[in-house]
């Protein structure tokens, strides 16, 4: 969707066109979804974020200014803060809970071992700061450009490129280090 369709629908759902917001839920629901359960990594709680977000959005849809903001960063920044204050309400941490239902013992074993590199990448994703950790997910998970990322976060896209430079780069360099290290247990 580009940003003249998205913004045309936020136009007729402004003036009461209820159906104009249904097609941009429609749109944006995968998206903002995927960004929301990298945040909490939890099932349950990211479908109800996410809910929460576009219920949310249609509650001040009315206050949205195309002047200041694309929609798409207008909604992520929504997220972001529905996510900021589910963390102060709720302490509690998930786990990642994932099951598996495949009969292929070689299937199976590629599986596991995706998920244990996918474990050691979020591993590291971890250690980065929480802004270098959304920046890289909105950027190579969430396919967000940097001006995007930009409005969304309220930065310069040279501060974001710079941060996702940075983060990739301190990524890179622990993940290699891991890499060596398990290259060598192995030999």
């Amino acid at each position: 969707m580009t940003k003249e369709e998205s913004s045309s629908l936020v136009t007729l759902c402004q003036n009461g066109k209820q159906q104009a917001f249904a097609e941009l839920y429609e749109y944006y629901l995968p998206k903002i979804y995927s960004f929301i359960y990298y945040q909490v990594k939890h099932r349950e709680t990211a479908e109800d974020l996410t809910s929460l977000t576009f219920s949310k959005a249609l509650n001040k849809i009315k206050h949205f200014k195309h002047s200041d903001s694309n929609f798409s960063a207008w909604l992520y920044r929504i997220a972001r803060n529905t996510i900021t204050d589910h963390w102060r309400t709720n302490k509690t941490t998930y786990e990642l809970s994932m099951a598996y239902e495949k009969n292929d013992h070689n299937e199976m074993e590629n599986i596991l071992d995706v998920k244990q590199k996918l474990i050691e990448v979020k591993k590291h994703l971890e250690k980065l700061k929480p802004e270098q950790k959304e920046i890289i997910i909105m950027r190579l998970w969430q396919e967000l450009s940097y001006e995007e990322i930009s409005l969304i976060l309220n930065k310069s896209e040279a501060s974001c490129k710079m941060s996702f430079s940075r983060s990739l780069k301190q990524l890179q360099q622990n993940l290699t280090i891991y890499l060596f290290i398990f290259i060598n247990l192995i030999n």
